[in-house]
């Protein structure tokens, strides 16, 4: 079988869904032939050495037409059995060449908020969330849409590299645990890097010996500026190049890691004590039995508040700070998590199976697929080549 996924970069293509996409077709590579197309304005860093083929419909003017040409070739050469697009503009293209191919079509809604305003009809539809599964489901659009909930996966040996953890770690006291935070410092970031901040502020300001390690491209200086006023003499700051590429294989400098999306999932893979950011509160919140649910919901996103105690979780963060067997604790709690949530090898089953048993569905929509393309055009009108996307 033959699998074309579809993605597009209108900004830096570094984003949680380029990992996602990578991650999955990695692992469908082994049983089937895929390939992907990458449209948009420039090639993505996370699939510049994937290990199948990547082709690049890049364009530089304000109009999607030139891409139309490239995908069709791509599609003529490739003759997929079906189409997986991991984005909505992904999924317009898409959709254009399903009416010329007759091929199954699927979408994947990465995580994110619900939309606001529109979202474009797919006839297969896998939600990452619990919040995007059900808007999807009570939405009278998509009610002749398959909806399926395939959580994001990842897989169960993320690479840490030793000699860049020891760099890391040498710029950091050795005598304070390490809370890590890995996060693009942009406005969407700002808010949850606060929070990190200011529970290590608060922890190492009642005694405990603590350190915060934040690494992270800066997408925005000004955001770099206000979170450097509030960080404490124990918060430290990573942005070159050397730690922030492949970020994921720095999580062994941790003890603690304080996390979303992948990042979290990456580092329940390597046993880490988890925290996640929440709605209106002060400090993230350890993930526990009664929290993780709750995150999960959400996509481990910090939309959702997750403790109704702040004072309690604040707590339970120092027992597992100050408490070797009570992180011990937490360690394994957080493989568990991985293995019954997050390992991608859970989860190739259900691809195939959906993969083998889809058949084309006439797409009558021409509307939605006209207002979906005027959705796109502004996106690319709108979106410096040098600023974040909301769709990544």
């Amino acid at each position: 079988m033959r699998i074309l996924y579809l993605i597009t970069t209108l900004s830096p293509g570094s984003g949680g869904k380029f990992h996602s996409l990578r991650t999955l077709v990695e692992a469908i590579s082994r049983d089937h032939d895929c390939a992907a197309v990458n449209i948009g304005r420039r090639p993505s860093p996370v699939l510049a050495d994937a290990t199948f083929p990547v082709h690049n419909c890049l364009h530089t003017c304000r109009t999607i037409l030139p891409c139309l040409k490239t995908i069709g070739a791509v599609t003529a050469n490739f003759k997929p059995n079906i189409l997986h697009a991991f984005d909505t503009h992904a999924l317009f293209f898409a959709r254009l060449v399903a009416h010329q191919t007759h091929n199954p079509l699927f979408y994947t809604k990465c995580g994110g908020p619900n939309p606001r305003v529109f979202h474009p009809r797919a006839p297969n539809i896998i939600a990452f969330s619990l919040e995007n599964q059900a808007y999807f489901k009570n939405h009278r659009k998509f009610r002749s849409s398959q909806i399926l909930l395939l959580p994001n996966r990842v897989h169960p040996h993320v690479h840490q590299d030793a000699n860049r953890i020891a760099s890391l770690r040498a710029m950091l006291d050795p005598a304070r645990s390490v809370f890590l935070r890995i996060a693009r410092l942009t406005p969407l970031h700002e808010r949850s890097i606060g929070q990190s901040i200011r529970l290590v502020n608060q922890l190492s300001a009642d005694g405990y010996a603590v350190q915060l390690a934040i690494v992270g491209h800066v997408y925005d200086s000004i955001v770099l500026q206000r979170l450097r006023v509030h960080a404490g003499s124990h918060v430290h700051f990573f942005t070159d190049a050397a730690y922030t590429k492949n970020a994921s294989e720095l999580i062994d400098a941790g003890d603690f890691v304080i996390g979303s999306g992948r990042g979290f999932m990456e580092a329940a893979a390597r046993s880490k004590v988890l925290l996640v950011s929440q709605a209106d509160c002060r400090f993230p919140a350890l993930i526990t039995e009664d929290t993780f649910q709750p995150a999960f919901a959400c996509n481990l996103s910090g939309r959702a508040r997750l403790t109704s105690d702040e004072s309690a979780n604040y707590k339970a963060i120092v027992a597992v700070v100050t408490n070797p067997a009570t992180r011990r604790q937490y360690e394994v709690f957080a493989r568990r998590l991985f293995d019954r949530y997050f390992n991608i090898e859970t989860v190739l089953p259900t691809y195939h199976t959906l993969y083998e048993q889809a058949v084309w569905r006439r797409d009558p929509h021409l509307l939605d697929l006209l207002a979906q393309g005027l959705f796109l055009l502004r996106a690319h009108l709108r979106i410096h080549p040098e600023n974040g996307s909301a769709n990544e």
